[in-house]
């Protein structure tokens, strides 16, 4: 909250352009993505960048994959209607 003479005025919302770019402190050395924290930076380099998507999506007629297992869970919650998903390890 920003104060200004006796009003209280709430900040403004986190957007794109809101971040200085200060604040950007890691950037990929091949596809040049930046990122603001180290551990985002360290799982992008790690099992994103020039690498196929991990999870796929189990049913069978989908051709749905993503990068990270909750991009997958929140797919089949959305497009599949399921509201449970157990994984058999």
């Amino acid at each position: 909250m920003i104060q200004k003479s006796g009003m209280i005025l709430p900040l403004p919302m986190k957007s794109e352009n809101f971040w200085s770019p200060y604040d950007i402190n890691y950037e990929c050395e091949k596809c040049k993505r930046k990122y603001r924290h180290k551990s985002t930076y360290r799982r992008h380099v790690t099992y994103e960048c020039g690498k196929e998507p991990m999870f796929r999506c189990p049913f069978m007629d989908c051709t749905y994959k993503a990068y990270q297992k909750t991009h997958t869970d929140a797919h089949i919650k959305t497009k599949h209607k399921v509201l449970t998903i157990e994984y058999n390890l």
